[in-house]
C-alpha cells in the first residue's frame, strides 16, 4: 500500500551487497552535490525496516519533495513493481556477502532489536568459526524465502532480478564494477535513471 510517485528509485539488495554505497550514489546524483542536506537513513529510508513503524516511514517519504531513493532488502518478486519507479538491484559475490554478514552480525544488539520490533528475543547459540559457518551458508538447502541471507536466498534474489533485466525499469549493478570503475558505473546509473550531471560536477560526486 505504499504510494509511489513517478521517478521513485527503489534499491533492492541482499544484505551486505553494497546497499549503502548505491543509496549514496543515487543521492549524489539526485542532489548533484556531496554536501547532502541530511543523514543517509533520513534521505533514503529503509521501507520494510520493522524497527520503525510503517506510518513513520511513509510520512517521512511523503514529506520529501526531491526524487526519492528507497531502500529494501526484499527481492523484486516480493515488492510491487510500479511503472513509475526504477528498481536498482545490486549483486555481489555471495562469499563476499557471507563474510561481511558474518562480521556484521556481531555488531547487532539483538536485545534492543527485540524491544523495538516487539518480538521475543531468541538466544543465539555460539557461532562456529568463519570457515565452518561459510560451509553452512553454502550448503543450507531449505526454502530460500524462509532464510534469504543464505546462498540459496542470495541466488534467488539475483536470479529473479536477472530474469527481469530486460524490463524498462529494472537496472542491475555489480559491486565489482563499482570497485573497478566507480566513475563509469556512476555515469551508467546517471544515464539509466535519467539524471543528467554537468561534467564539471563529476569529480566531486565521484
Amino acid at each position: 500500500d505504499f504510494p509511489f510517485r513517478r521517478g521513485d528509485i527503489v534499491i533492492s539488495t541482499r544484505s551486505k551487497s553494497g546497499t549503502t554505497w548505491v543509496q549514496m550514489i543515487c543521492l549524489l546524483l539526485v542532489f548533484q552535490t556531496p554536501d547532502l542536506p541530511g543523514a543517509l537513513d533520513g534521505l533514503s529510508p529503509w521501507l520494510d525496516f520493522l524497527i520503525v513503524s510503517k506510518q513513520e516511514v511513509f510520512a517521512r517519504l511523503a514529506a520529501q519533495t526531491h526524487r526519492r531513493v528507497i531502500k529494501t532488502h526484499t527481492p523484486l518478486d516480493g515488492v510491487p513493481l510500479d511503472e513509475r519507479a526504477t528498481y536498482v538491484v545490486v549483486g555481489r559475490h555471495p562469499l563476499d556477502v557471507a563474510v561481511s554478514l558474518y562480521h556484521h552480525s556481531d555488531n547487532i544488539d539483538r536485545r534492543r532489536v527485540a524491544e523495538l520490533t516487539g518480538q521475543p528475543e531468541t538466544p543465539r547459540p555460539p557461532r562456529p568459526p568463519l570457515h565452518e559457518w561459510l560451509r553452512g551458508f553454502v550448503e543450507w538447502d531449505g526454502d530460500p524465502r524462509e532464510w534469504l541471507d543464505t546462498l540459496p536466498g542470495t541466488m534467488l534474489h539475483l536470479s529473479d532480478a536477472w530474469a527481469r533485466r530486460h524490463g524498462p525499469n529494472v537496472v542491475l549493478v555489480h559491486y565489482d564494477d563499482l570497485l573497478t570503475d566507480l566513475d563509469g558505473s556512476m555515469r551508467r546509473l546517471s544515464s539509466l535513471l535519467g539524471i543528467p550531471v554537468d561534467e564539471a560536477r563529476w569529480p566531486a560526486l565521484v
